[in-house]
């Protein structure tokens, strides 16, 4: 008769991974984004209830300066604020106001959007075909 197998938590699914952002010369390890640290965000940032996924990153036209309102501003220094904040979550500097401000100038916005993204992607990995072996 077969043995029977099965899964431990710390088979289902890699704890961390890594991003290359090209033009970069190392990955950088990242963190899932797990239930604590999005509810630590939430409460930080009480106007963004959807997902980063739904999150348009503004761009600036020359042609609407004029536009600009001063709320307009506000709101799109808390869209940066924000983003940096996750992305620090994803980089494991949750709460660290200096790597915040460091990421602010060390990443593009596309950056940025890929680390949220690929961190986003490992803390809801699913397990693969092959994830119900004997653990150790």
């Amino acid at each position: 008769m077969a043995a029977t197998t099965y899964a431990s938590i710390f088979d289902v699914a890699d704890d961390e991974g890594s991003i290359t952002l090209p033009g970069r010369p190392k990955p950088f390890q990242l963190h899932p984004i797990g239930s604590k640290d999005a509810l630590r965000l939430r409460k930080r940032f009480p106007d963004f209830k959807g997902n980063i996924e739904n999150l348009q990153f503004l761009v600036q036209n020359d042609d609407t300066d004029d536009d600009l309102t001063d709320d307009t501003v506000d709101r799109l220094v808390r869209v940066i604020e924000f983003t940096n904040a996750m992305v620090a979550v994803a980089l494991g500097h949750a709460g660290d106001e200096k790597a915040e401000a460091r990421i602010d100038t060390m990443f593009s916005e596309d950056e940025k959007a890929a680390i949220i993204s690929r961190a986003q992607g490992l803390s809801v990995a699913t397990p693969d075909e092959g994830f119900s072996k004997r653990s150790a």
